[in-house]
C-alpha cells in the first residue's frame, strides 16, 4: 500500500528553547505495551516526568503545511566546531540543521552536507495513545542525553516500539585533542520500518539505518545490521571491550590519532580514520573510559 504525505511535513527538526521545554514538561500516560530488554542501559534521573528530561510531545507531530519550524535547542557545550544550537529529529536523529527524512538512505546523505548523528534513522511515530515519546535531558553541562522512550512506527503503530538513547559528551578537557564522545543505547528494538519506508508490520521495505555522517562526504560510519532486520539485534551487541549489550560508544578527535589496534564488532574489523577533524579511536583506556552506564 503506498502513502501519499506530500501533503504533510513529517518529522521536520523539533529544537526548543530552555522556557518551551520547561512548559513541556507534564505528566503522561503511562503505557502498558512496552516492549525492553535492557532497561538499565538507560541513564535516567534527569527530572521530567518519566526521569528521562523533558519531553517533545506537544511539538513531536506531523507539521502541515505553512506551520513554522520550532527554534533549535541550545547546547551547552559546542557541537561540530561552533555549533550552539542542535534539532532533535523524531525520526532517530540528530543534527545541527532542520532534516526532515524519514527514510534512511545510506552515508553520506545527499544534498545534506551537515552531520548526523543517527543513533536509529527510521519512520519514527509518537502520534498514537500507546506510542511514547522523545525527551532530552542534561546530566551536566558536559552531557547531552536524547530518548525515545517506547515510540511507535508510521502509521501510528504501537504494536512494536522502541526504545533508545543517544548521549553525546564534552571531551575538550579530558583527552589530548578530544572532542566529542557518542553513545548509543539500546534497550529494547522491535521494529525497523514504518509503513511510508515499505514496512508491513514494522518489518521489510527500507529498515533502519544507526551510525554517523560527518557531512563531508568522507568521513562516516554504519553499525551492523543497518538496513536490514539484523539491526534489531543491536541491543544484543556491544562495541565496548567489557561489552554491555545494548552500548556503542564512539569518540571524535579533533587531530590526527594513530589508532594503535582494530577491534572487531560481530566479526567485521572496525578501525577506521576519520581524517584531521572526525577522529574515531578505540584504545582499550579510552574504550572503558567510555563505558558509562551512569550519568556523570
Amino acid at each position: 500500500m503506498m502513502f501519499n504525505r506530500s501533503n504533510r511535513l513529517k518529522d521536520c527538526a523539533f529544537g526548543f528553547s530552555a522556557s518551551v521545554l520547561l512548559l513541556l514538561c507534564a505528566t503522561l500516560p503511562q503505557r502498558a505495551n512496552a516492549q525492553i530488554t535492557n532497561p538499565n542501559v538507560l541513564i535516567k534521573g534527569l527530572g521530567g516526568p518519566a526521569g528521562y528530561g523533558y519531553a517533545t510531545s506537544k511539538l513531536n507531530h506531523d507539521l502541515e503545511p505553512g506551520e513554522h519550524t520550532p527554534d533549535p535547542l541550545t547546547l551547552p557545550f559546542p557541537l561540530f566546531g561552533s555549533r550552539m544550537f542542535f534539532f532533535v529529529n523524531p525520526n532517530g536523529t540528530v543534527t545541527i540543521a532542520p532534516f526532515r527524512s524519514y527514510t534512511p538512505e545510506p552515508f553520506p546523505v545527499s544534498n545534506y552536507n551537515y552531520p548526523i548523528i543517527a543513533p536509529y534513522w527510521a519512520d519514527v511515530d509518537t502520534r498514537c495513545e500507546d506510542c511514547g515519546t522523545v525527551y532530552v535531558g542534561y546530566p551536566n553541562e558536559k552531557t547531552i542525553v536524547v530518548t525515545w522512550d517506547q515510540v511507535g512506527y508510521y502509521n501510528q503503530h504501537s504494536d512494536k516500539t522502541n526504545t533508545f538513547q543517544v548521549v553525546l559528551r564534552d571531551r575538550r578537557q579530558d583527552f589530548k585533542g578530544g572532542y566529542l564522545d557518542i553513545e548509543f543505547r539500546y534497550a529494547g528494538l522491535n521494529w525497523t520500518t514504518g509503513d511510508a519506508s515499505g514496512g508491513s508490520n514494522g518489518l521489510g521495505g527500507t529498515p533502519a539505518l544507526a551510525g554517523f555522517d560527518a557531512g563531508d562526504g568522507i568521513n562516516l560510519w554504519v553499525l551492523p545490521g543497518s538496513f536490514s532486520s539484523s539491526i534489531l539485534n543491536l541491543v544484543n551487541g556491544s562495541n565496548l571491550i567489557d561489552p554491555v549489550p545494548g552500548i556503542w560508544s564512539y569518540s571524535m578527535r579533533q587531530t590526527p590519532q594513530v589508532v594503535p589496534e582494530p577491534f572487531t564488532i560481530f566479526g567485521v574489523s572496525t578501525a577506521l580514520g576519520f581524517g584531521s577533524f572526525f577522529k574515531r579511536t578505540v584504545s582499550k583506556k579510552q574504550e572503558k573510559k567510555s563505558k558509562i552506564s551512569t550519568p556523570v
